[in-house]
């Protein structure tokens, strides 16, 4: 049976979680996870829960060799797919890299993340197509237009810089100097076909394309692409 997921994560601050571990020795991510099988025509009415809270230190959750393992033992125990734990994997690793370097948590001991999944069964209801349809809409799951992802600005690290203008070619290094794309969590290499978006983000070109295949939003500032 083929089953839709649609995903939903935020910051929540939690002044009593952040004195109850002020103690720690290290700053910690909380990760609060409510997996929803929901109904098909009617995404409030909740069919079964798996609710999970877990603290992790924070460096080794942001760390390549520690953080997806994290991520992806959150959801032992929900039997999902293989492409929905890729996507997610992604997912909250990004978001989890844009919290920690967001102004307004600097000195806090705990960011606490809910990630939310409702995972929607079909049925053989004719308006079932059009509701999930309507849900994913509400919940952003839009695709990029193909032409605005064909006009992206495409360039290789270390080779096409001198082709820029200063300000963006010192742009551009600064950006890549952190040597990390924030979707693959791989270090960009010389050579390698980075896409520049609008925004200013840069990423590998293979990264951004299969993300906005999927969301019209760019993953570290929400910036919407045409779609």
């Amino acid at each position: 049976m083929v089953y839709n997921y649609c995903i939903k994560i935020r910051q929540e601050a939690d002044n009593r979680l952040e004195k109850l571990c002020s103690w720690f020795p290290y700053d910690i991510f909380n990760i609060e996870l409510d997996f929803l099988y929901v109904s098909p025509l009617n995404l409030d009415t909740t069919l079964k829960t798996i609710h999970q809270s877990v603290i992790y230190p924070r460096r080794m959750f942001l760390s390549r060799d520690y953080g997806p393992n994290m991520v992806l033992s959150l959801f032992a125990d929900t039997d999902a797919p293989l492409d929905f734990l890729r996507t997610i994997l992604h997912d909250i690793l990004v978001y989890a890299f844009k919290a920690d370097a967001d102004s307004v948590n600097l000195g806090r001991k705990v960011i606490k993340l809910i990630v939310e999944v409702l995972v929607v069964e079909p049925d053989e209801d004719d308006d079932y197509d059009q509701a999930v349809d309507e849900s994913l809409s509400k919940l952003n799951f839009k695709p990029a237009s193909r032409a605005s992802i064909q006009t992206l600005k495409r360039v290789k690290l270390g080779d096409d810089g001198p082709l820029l203008p200063l300000k963006k070619r010192r742009k551009l290094d600064c950006l890549s100097s952190k040597k990390q794309c924030t979707i693959c969590l791989d270090e960009f290499s010389d050579g390698e076909e980075l896409v520049w978006m609008p925004c200013g983000h840069v990423y590998h070109n293979h990264c951004i394309v299969t993300w906005l295949e999927t969301s019209h939003l760019c993953p570290l500032c929400r910036f919407q692409m045409p779609s």
